[in-house]
């Protein structure tokens, strides 16, 4: 069940540990150090091993939970070199390896300070490999900064891994709960272990909202979100809310496709606000995406609605780079041409300025009012097209917007480069 040096311990904290030209493998819980641990594991060396288990695999510790002692787990200043970290005879689909730590489930904790060297057959990228839930509480980087009128500054980085849909709403709703005063900084970064299929899944779009100076990175590492379904939601998309508030704060989705999947909105708008679609994000702050695609999706809305972006006005600017959308239908369901429905390829309303580096709409279908390639309506804004594409099919309601965008007002700029 447990592999290591110490294969399980109630309550170790161990220090100075060498292990040296050795292999630990085949626990359900396996590190070299130790398989299971409650407390820390501090100043070990490890050098040319090979680590490999069946499920939460780590470089030092498998599986990391509450010290019985201590307020804080740490597990700090650990140095591995020439070290493979694997995972091998999964007893489940997904593994949970890291370089340090494979599975972190203690309630507050450390994970500082230690140094990874990995050889060629190394497959673990993450100091952690999965932060249990939305109780954990690690610092997994905390960097000194300057001093900043007579205090030190710090930023400390939380680590998490997305492999299920919960994982997403741990993820969005830890961030949207922090506040951090300047000067410190936070950081979080989550990254996708595996494709994630929701077919089946009720989901209820959440918001990710960056405040103040917290710095969000969400990687898909390539990885694939399938079969979600949002119907009669207000705001309908992956995402109710996404973006960074403050010009101290920062968002970024890269790596990461959504197909396969149905957005929709009510027919009619609420008495109060409006109805919002986007595969991403239904309403939007300022949220930077790199590599990210939509494929085969269908997005219906009453009011906006886009591929990417339903509607947004943070008003400091993002930009989307080699990002696409094909196949994918964005339809208004309203039927009163009187009434303005905006819906684009990419984003059906933006009051933001937007700069798009090497994006492709592709034989999508987009139908409204105010019916776009990229936009529905620009709006107060200058926006930049740098070698897009787009080859899109159009039917207005009411004949006009055939283009890159519906309708621009209130002074709007597009550059095209």
């Amino acid at each position: 069940n447990c592999a290591g040096i110490l294969c399980s311990d109630a309550n170790a904290n161990i220090s100075g540990v060498a292990i040296r030209n050795s292999s630990v493998k085949g626990g359900k819980y396996t590190g070299a150090v130790v398989g299971y641990n409650y407390g820390g594991v501090n100043g070990c060396t490890v050098e040319n091993c090979t680590v490999s288990g069946r499920y939460k695999v780590g470089g030092i510790v498998g599986y990391v939970c509450s010290s019985k002692d201590d307020a804080v787990t740490k597990v700090n200043g650990n140095k591995l070199s020439d070290v493979a970290v694997v995972a091998e005879d999964k007893l489940k689909d997904v593994a949970y390896i890291g370089t340090i730590v494979g599975n972190w489930n203690a309630t507050e904790g450390e994970c500082l300070g230690n140094d990874f060297n990995g050889s060629e057959n190394n497959e673990a990228v993450n100091v952690i490999g999965k932060v249990e839930d939305e109780r954990c509480e690690v610092a997994v980087e905390k960097v000194q900064g300057e001093n900043y009128n007579g205090k030190q500054t710090f930023t400390t980085t939380y680590y998490y891994t997305i492999a299920s849909a919960t994982d997403i709403t741990v993820f969005a709703n830890k961030v949207t709960g922090t506040t951090e005063v300047f000067p410190n900084t936070i950081k979080y970064e989550a990254v996708f272990i595996s494709d994630i299929n929701m077919k089946g899944i009720a989901w209820t779009p959440v918001n990710m909202i960056a405040k103040n100076t917290v710095h969000v990175t969400m990687d898909g590492r390539n990885k694939v979100i399938s079969d979600l379904t949002v119907q009669n939601a207000q705001h309908a998309g992956l995402f109710d809310t996404v973006g960074s508030t403050e010009v101290n704060s920062s968002m970024k989705i890269k790596n990461l496709t959504i197909k396969d999947s149905a957005f929709a909105t009510p027919a009619t708008d609420p008495e109060n606000g409006y109805n919002e679609a986007g595969a991403f994000q239904a309403h939007g702050g300022k949220c930077d995406y790199e590599n990210c695609k939509v494929i085969n999706c269908v997005i219906k809305t009453s009011k906006y609605g886009g591929g990417f972006v339903g509607y947004d006005s943070c008003g400091n600017g993002y930009s989307l780079t080699d990002c696409e959308v094909r196949g994918t239908t964005v339809l208004s369901l309203e039927t009163d041409e009187t009434k303005s429905v905006s819906v684009g390829g990419f984003i059906g309303y933006t009051q933001t300025p937007v700069t798009f580096y090497r994006c492709n709409a592709s034989g999508n279908t987009v139908t409204g009012k105010f019916a776009g390639s990229y936009f529905g309506t620009l709006n107060n804004n200058s926006c930049c097209l740098e070698s897009c594409k787009f080859d899109d099919i159009f039917i207005p309601l009411d004949g006009t917007g055939a283009g890159l965008y519906g309708r621009a007002v209130n002074g709007c700029t597009l550059t095209l480069r």
